[in-house]
C-alpha cells in the first residue's frame, strides 16, 4: 500500500508542478508576444500617419505656394520692371510684398528668373544673380508650361519646397517667377506631436561632401559625414542613440526598409522604422528615421510579468502543500476508508464514463435525429463492409434525399422541418429493425443498409423504405406526405470499402433525383469517377467516327389496320472488348459529354438511308428517331435535317422526330424554337414515354406536336393494375381531345393490345409484335409480317 501512495503523489504532484510550471511560461510568453505585438503595430501605425502628415503637410504648403505666386503674377508694376529690366526698380517693388509674403506665409525664397531661366533677381539676396536655374521644378515648368511645385534638396541637406510659375503679359512668356519655403520646421512639429524622436537622413550622393562641411561650419555645427557609411545625419530632434547603434541600425533598416526594429540599450528601449523622402523629381533622396522610446511600456510589461511570477511563486507552493497534506491524509487513512475509496472511485468512474459517452454521443450521434451522424456512418459501414466481405455476405446501401424539406422549411418554418426530419429518423429506425446502419448523413438524406441475403435486390429494399415512410405524417395539425430520391449501391457488388459504397450510393442517389424518379441502382457508366465510363467515353466517340455502330429497327403497327406503318430506330454498340454494350449504359454518357449530337446525326443518316432503300423495295415506311435535350440545343440540326432528306428524296413528313418530357423540360423556351422549326419542315413530332415527366398541359398544348408515345411501364401492366389502365385510358382521351394520333409502347400480348383497341389507341409497338431487328432480320420479318394475325406491311400506293 506503501508504494501505492508514493506512486499517487508521483503521479498527481510532478505532473501538476510541471503543467503549472509550463502553463506559467506559456502564458507569460504568450502576454510577452502580444505586448510586443501591440507595440509594434502601434509604431507601424504611427508611421503610416506620421507619412500621410508630412505629405499633407508638403501638398497644402504647395497650395499656399501657388496662391502665393498668382498674386505677384497679377501685379502690373511688377510686370513693368521686369518687361524692362530694371532691377532695382524690381527690387524696390518686389521687397515689401517679400516681405508680407514672409510674415503671412514663411515665405524665405522669392526669384524673378528670364525666359531662358538665369536669375535675374533674387529678392531674399538681391546680390546675387546671373546663374542658370537647373532645379527640377524650374525646368518641369519650362518643359510643361505649367506651374511645378514640390521639395528641392539644398547643399545642406536641408529641403525648401518651391513652386515655380510661367509668368506670362498679353500671352507672351516674360520669364519664372519662383518663392520658396524651408520645411525643415516640421520636423520639431512632428516629434511634439506623435512623441516619436525623428532623425533626417540624406543619401551621400546627393551631397557636394566639401560644400556640406563648410555649410555647417559657417553655422557653427560640427559635421558628422563619417557617422554614417552611405547617408548623412542631416537634423535629429534628440535620438538617443550611441553612434555604433546608429550605424548598424540604419544598415539593417536600409536592406528592409519597411521593417521595424527593436533595441535594447542601457539607457532605455526602442523601436525604430523609416520613412522615404522624395524631392520633386521623385527620386528617393534619403529617409526620415522614426524612434520612440519604449521603456516605460516595457517597464510596464515586465512589472506584470513579475506580478504574475511573485503570483505564482506564492499560490504554487500553497497548492503544492495543499496537494501533499491531502494525499498524505489519504495515505494515513487508505486502509480504515478503502471500502469507501473503492465506493467512491467506482462512482467517478462511472460519472466519468457517463460524460465520456455524452462526449462519445455528441461526436458520434446527430443532435437532432438521434441517428449516428457522418463520422459514424462512416464507421459504421466499415464494419459492416469489413464483415461483408469476411464472411462472403451481401447487403445493400441506400441513400436517402428527402424530398420538399427546404420548401417546408420555407414555408412553414424551420422547427416544422426539424420536427419532420425526426418523424423520419423514428420511423427509418423502428420500421427497419434488420437494418446494419441507419443514420442520418447530413441535410436531409439519410443513409439506410439492410442485408440482401439470396436474390433480394435493389426493389425489395426501397420497397421496404418507401412502405417505412408511405404513412401521412403529421407536424402541428399539418398532414405531410413526404416521398424520397434512393440511390441503391450493393456491397461487395458495386463497391469493398466503405467510402466507395457511399460515394456509388451518392452518384446512384443524384441520377434518381436528375431523372425525378423514385430510385437509381448505381451505374458505373453514370459515375464521373468510373474508369469503364471514361473509357467508354473515347471508344464511343471512335465508333461514331468509323462507322461501328448498328441501327435496329422495331415496327410499330396501325391498330385500325392492322398495318405496319413505321418503324423505330435503335442504336446498337458491340464493344471490342466488353461486347454488347446498353444503350441504358452509353447513351446518357453521350449526353452527358456533348457526343450526343453527333451520334444523332449518325444515327439519322443511318436510317434515312435505310427508309430510302424500304422505299424502293416497296415499302412506304416511317421512319421513327429519337432525340436528347441536347439536340433541341442544337439549332444547327434542323437545317442538317433538311439537307438529309433532300439527299434521301423522301418527304418530311416520312421522318418523325421523338422527344422526351424531360427533353423538352431542360430548355422549353429554346426547345420549343428548334421544335417549331421542325413543324414548319413538316417533320411530325411525337412526345416519347408521355406520363413519366413534370411537363404541363400549357406547354403540351403550346408544343406543335402530332404524337404521343405512351410509356412502356403504364401499358405493360394495364390489364393487371387498375391505377395503370386508367393512366393509359386518361392519356388516350386527353391525346385524342388534342387531335393527337396515340401510340401505345411495351405490347407483349393479345390481352394488352385487346384493350388499347377498346381505347381506341391508334398505334402500338412492342415484343407482341416484334423485338427490335437488324435491317436484315427486318427484311425478313416485313416479308413474312402477313403470316402473323393477318398483319400487313405498309406498301406504296
Amino acid at each position: 500500500m506503501d508504494d501505492t501512495v508514493v506512486n499517487l503523489k508521483k503521479t498527481v504532484l510532478l505532473p501538476f508542478v510541471l503543467g503549472g510550471l509550463v502553463l506559467l511560461a506559456v502564458l507569460l510568453f504568450s502576454i510577452y508576444r502580444e505586448e510586443s505585438s501591440h507595440i509594434q503595430q502601434d509604431f507601424v501605425d504611427t508611421r503610416q500617419t506620421l507619412g500621410k502628415v508630412y505629405r499633407s503637410f508638403v501638398d497644402d504648403h504647395a497650395g499656399q505656394l501657388a496662391v502665393t505666386l498668382d498674386l505677384v503674377a497679377e501685379d502690373k508694376a511688377l510686370a513693368r520692371a521686369f518687361a524692362a529690366r530694371d532691377r532695382e526698380r524690381l527690387q524696390e517693388l518686389a521687397s515689401p510684398l517679400f516681405d508680407r509674403l514672409r510674415e503671412r506665409y514663411r515665405i524665405t525664397h522669392f526669384y524673378f528668373h528670364d525666359a531662358d531661366r538665369v536669375n535675374f533677381l533674387r529678392v531674399h539676396r538681391p546680390g546675387r544673380f546671373g546663374d542658370v536655374i537647373d532645379r527640377f521644378t524650374a525646368k518641369s515648368a519650362e518643359q510643361s508650361g505649367e506651374p511645378a511645385y514640390g521639395p528641392e534638396l539644398g547643399p545642406l541637406g536641408t529641403f525648401t519646397l518651391r513652386g515655380v510659375l510661367p509668368w506670362r503679359h498679353d500671352g507672351e512668356l516674360l520669364g519664372y517667377l519662383e518663392v520658396g519655403k524651408e520645411i525643415g520646421g516640421l520636423i520639431p512639429r512632428l516629434n511634439r506631436l506623435f512623441d516619436l524622436e525623428i532623425g533626417v537622413l540624406i543619401e551621400k550622393g546627393y551631397l557636394a561632401h566639401a560644400d556640406w562641411e563648410d555649410g555647417l561650419q559657417m553655422l557653427d555645427r560640427k559635421p558628422r559625414w563619417d557617422l554614417l557609411d552611405d547617408e548623412v545625419l542631416v537634423s535629429e530632434t534628440g535620438l538617443m542613440l550611441p553612434p555604433a547603434v546608429l550605424r548598424n541600425l540604419t544598415v539593417r533598416l536600409r536592406s528592409q526598409p519597411d521593417s521595424t526594429e527593436r533595441l535594447s540599450l542601457s539607457n532605455g528601449q526602442f523601436i525604430a522604422g523609416t520613412i522615404p523622402l522624395q524631392d520633386a523629381g521623385r527620386r528617393e533622396v534619403g529617409r526620415l528615421l522614426l524612434v520612440r522610446d519604449i521603456t516605460v511600456r516595457a517597464a510596464k510589461s515586465y512589472a506584470v510579468f513579475g506580478y504574475m511570477v511573485a503570483a505564482s511563486l506564492l499560490v504554487g507552493p500553497m497548492l503544492f502543500v495543499l496537494f501533499f497534506i491531502s494525499l498524505a491524509r489519504a495515505e494515513r487513512q487508505m486502509k480504515e476508508w478503502r471500502q469507501r475509496v473503492t465506493e467512491e472511485s467506482g462512482a467517478r468512474m462511472q460519472l466519468h464514463e457517463d460524460h465520456l459517452r455524452a462526449l462519445e454521443r455528441s461526436a458520434f450521434y446527430d443532435t437532432l435525429t438521434g441517428l449516428p451522424n457522418r463520422k459514424s456512418l462512416d464507421e459504421q459501414l466499415s464494419r459492416a463492409v469489413n464483415v461483408a466481405t469476411g464472411e462472403g455476405k451481401r447487403f445493400i446501401l441506400a441513400l436517402l434525399n428527402i424530398q420538399r424539406v427546404n420548401e417546408i422549411n420555407v414555408t412553414l418554418g424551420h422547427e416544422t422541418g426539424d420536427t419532420l426530419l425526426r418523424q423520419v429518423a423514428e420511423r427509418l429506425e423502428q420500421g427497419l429493425p434488420d437494418a446494419l446502419v441507419v443514420a442520418r448523413a447530413g441535410g436531409d438524406e439519410f443513409a439506410v443498409a439492410l442485408p440482401a441475403p439470396g436474390r433480394t435486390g435493389a426493389a425489395d429494399v426501397v420497397t421496404m423504405i418507401r412502405h417505412t415512410l408511405s404513412p401521412t405524417f403529421y407536424v402541428n395539425d399539418i398532414s405531410l406526405d413526404m416521398l424520397a430520391n434512393i440511390g441503391i449501391a450493393a456491397c461487395p457488388d458495386d463497391a469493398g470499402d466503405a467510402v466507395t459504397l457511399l460515394r456509388r450510393a451518392d452518384v446512384a442517389m443524384r441520377q434518381a433525383k436528375r431523372r425525378r424518379e423514385n430510385y437509381a441502382v448505381y451505374d458505373s457508366s453514370l459515375d464521373p469517377h468510373s474508369t469503364r465510363r471514361l473509357t467508354l467515353l473515347g471508344d464511343l466517340r471512335q465508333a461514331i467516327e468509323e462507322d461501328r455502330l448498328e441501327l435496329y429497327y422495331q415496327p410499330q403497327v396501325s391498330m385500325k389496320e392492322n398495318r405496319v406503318v413505321a418503324a423505330e430506330a435503335l442504336v446498337r454498340w458491340t464493344h471490342p472488348q466488353w461486347g454488347p454494350i446498353s444503350p441504358a449504359e452509353f447513351i446518357p454518357i453521350a449526353e452527358q459529354t456533348g457526343v450526343v449530337k453527333a451520334l444523332t446525326r449518325w444515327v439519322l443518316k443511318r436510317a434515312l438511308a435505310q427508309q430510302a432503300i424500304w422505299f424502293r423495295q416497296g415499302f412506304d415506311l416511317v421512319m421513327c428517331v429519337n432525340l436528347s435535350a441536347h439536340d433541341l440545343q442544337d439549332e444547327a440540326l434542323p437545317d442538317h435535317v433538311a439537307e438529309l432528306i433532300e439527299q434521301t428524296t423522301r418527304a418530311p413528313d416520312q421522318l418523325t422526330l421523338e422527344l422526351t418530357e424531360s427533353a423538352i423540360m431542360h430548355d422549353a423556351e429554346q426547345a420549343l424554337e428548334v421544335l417549331n422549326r421542325f413543324a414548319v419542315m413538316g417533320c411530325p413530332l411525337s412526345v416519347d414515354d408521355f406520363g413519366t415527366g413534370y411537363s404541363s398541359l400549357d406547354y403540351l398544348k403550346r408544343l406543335p406536336v402530332r404524337e404521343l408515345k405512351v410509356d412502356r411501364s403504364f401499358v405493360a401492366d394495364m390489364c393487371r393494375n387498375e391505377n395503370d389502365a386508367s393512366i393509359v385510358a386518361s392519356t388516350i382521351g386527353l391525346a385524342h381531345t388534342l387531335g393527337l394520333v396515340v401510340v401505345a409502347e411495351g405490347v407483349e400480348d393479345d390481352a394488352t393490345r385487346d384493350a388499347l383497341a377498346e381505347l381506341a389507341c391508334d398505334r402500338f409497338q412492342g415484343f407482341y409484335i416484334s423485338h427490335p431487328l437488324s435491317p436484315a432480320a427486318f427484311d425478313r420479318w416485313l416479308a413474312n409480317a402477313s403470316k402473323k394475325a393477318g398483319l400487313t406491311p405498309a406498301t406504296q400506293t
